[in-house]
């Protein structure tokens, strides 16, 4: 009897071996079946990802040339309708460091009894007792028209030149102006 109780508990042993061996198959097959699928949904995610990102950054340059195209036309628009309305030009202006005097050269071809008083340089008005020549008189139409006024410019370089007058009118320029 107790050799039968042996054998018994021997095949019970057995039997359980058995059965955990299998269930733990089961698992680890489950488990490695688990894991493939999580790999495979995150290689999907991933390249839906890249997918949207791509198609993001595809309409992103296309609208951003789209619009810098308006913008430029816009632009050129603009300075053709700037051109057109500023028909005063200033062809040329200088600089006598001997006598502080700026001289500017202004021409239109088509706008006449326009009368310019007040000189702006580096957008600083200058006095009025300042405007020597030119100013507070009629422009010549098809002439170019010399302007002086009296400035004190300490160094050579790049000067905004501005002149205006009563009616709106406007003519302006950016000239190098030697000092010295």
């Amino acid at each position: 009897m107790i050799l039968c109780n042996i054998e018994a508990i021997n095949l019970y042993s057995y039997v359980v071996i058995r059965y955990n061996e299998r269930l733990r198959n089961k698992e680890m097959m489950k488990a490695l079946h688990t894991r493939r699928k999580g790999v495979s949904e995150l290689i999907s995610i991933t390249i839906l990802i890249l997918i949207a990102v791509s198609v993001g950054v595809a309409l992103y340059y296309a609208g951003k040339a789209a619009i810098d195209a308006s913008t430029y036309r816009f632009e050129e628009m603009a300075k053709v309708a700037e051109a057109s309305m500023n028909k005063y030009l200033i062809v040329d202006a200088y600089y006598i460091t001997s006598n502080k005097t700026i001289i500017i050269y202004l021409y239109t071809k088509d706008l006449g009894n326009a009368v310019f008083n007040a000189l702006y340089v580096n957008g600083s008005k200058v006095p009025d007792d300042n405007l020597v020549y030119g100013f507070n008189q009629p422009i010549k139409i098809g002439e170019i028209n010399r302007l002086s006024a009296l400035v004190d410019l300490s160094t050579s370089g790049p000067y905004d030149i501005l002149l205006t007058g009563h009616q709106g009118v406007r003519a302006e320029g950016v000239f190098y102006l030697q000092v010295g």
